[in-house]
């Protein structure tokens, strides 16, 4: 599709039928999300009360770790002092739900969100104020722990207020036209099993041939993530070979250890 689109220069839609949809394809899980906001009236957030019920229809597939990660990644890129949630997933007579780009955060970040923007109406506060306000910061971490390092969102949302025009363009747009603002994150790394059990979620099988070539056989999925990279990358640098020298073959159980796959595929 992306080659046909840039061959074409147009959108290109792929059409499924009900059948092949079934077939290829998870949906992302509908939600139905309660959230509950107190504020100071300078628009510093004190804490944030979530109620999340979602539809996982008829099989887990990731369901745990998209319950998980509704609630846990609520916690940015604002900081406040003081959060719960409640996620529950639900078993529906539907084709069941998987993990999408961002599983489990980008329903309950959408409707985090536009609650912000409420309790900045509320407060006679701009949309980009209120978010600065609330800025969590570089090298600190979120109240439940997560560990942030650099933080560029001061600096984006600058860049949107001047790009967009903001000041001059908000509220003054013909009808059915607006311009809005939203934050988010996601994590980058983590060390939790989707399927917990004591054993390794992945491994590697190495080949050392006689021309000092290594072959790295491994069970994980190159979804763009650059893992077949790092692969190389690591044995190179163990072996004190250099990356040329590194050979990677991903594929299935037939040939390469098991690897439990990424928890954000498509």
């Amino acid at each position: 599709m992306a080659r046909l689109a840039a061959l074409t220069g147009r959108p290109v839609k792929m059409l499924w039928t009900r059948e092949e949809v079934f077939y290829a394809h998870r949906g992302r899980h509908p939600m139905q999300m309660r959230y509950r906001t107190a504020a100071r009236k300078d628009g510093r957030i004190l804490g944030v009360d979530a109620q999340i019920l979602i539809d996982g229809g008829a099989y887990s597939s990731y369901g745990l770790i998209t319950t998980y990660y509704s609630g846990q990644l609520l916690t940015g890129p604002y900081d406040f002092p003081a959060y719960r949630f409640d996620s529950t997933r639900v078993f529906t007579n539907k084709p069941p739900c998987g993990p999408k780009r961002g599983h489990g955060s980008v329903q309950p970040r959408f409707a985090f969100e536009v609650q912000l923007d409420e309790v900045a109406h509320r407060l006679g506060l701009d949309p980009i104020e209120i978010r600065r306000r609330n800025l969590l910061g570089e090298d600190t971490q979120t109240v439940n722990g997560q560990r942030i390092t650099s933080n560029g969102f001061l600096a984006c949302l600058d860049e949107v207020e001047r790009s967009s025009g903001w000041k001059q363009r908000r509220g003054r747009l013909p009808f059915g036209r607006g311009l809005g603002v939203a934050g988010s994150m996601y994590i980058s790394g983590t060390n939790y099993p989707v399927y917990p059990n004591p054993l390794p979620l992945s491994g590697v099988q190495l080949k050392v041939d006689r021309s000092g070539l290594v072959t790295v056989f491994t069970g994980g999925n190159d979804i763009g993530q650059g893992s077949n990279s790092v692969a190389a990358y690591l044995v190179a640098e163990e072996l004190g070979l250099v990356v040329e020298q590194v050979r990677v073959v991903a594929a299935d159980t037939d040939l390469c250890p098991v690897d439990l796959g990424p928890t954000r595929a498509a």
